[in-house]
């Protein structure tokens, strides 16, 4: 369910980080 967005987003982030990412992204976009 990774969006195209989470590719920009380097793996030396932390989990918290993408997580929040994830989440600030899905308010925006319509989760499928």
């Amino acid at each position: 369910m990774w969006i195209e967005g989470d590719s920009l987003a380097p793996p030396c982030q932390s989990d918290r980080d993408v997580v929040s990412k994830i989440v600030e992204i899905a308010r925006v976009t319509p989760a499928d």
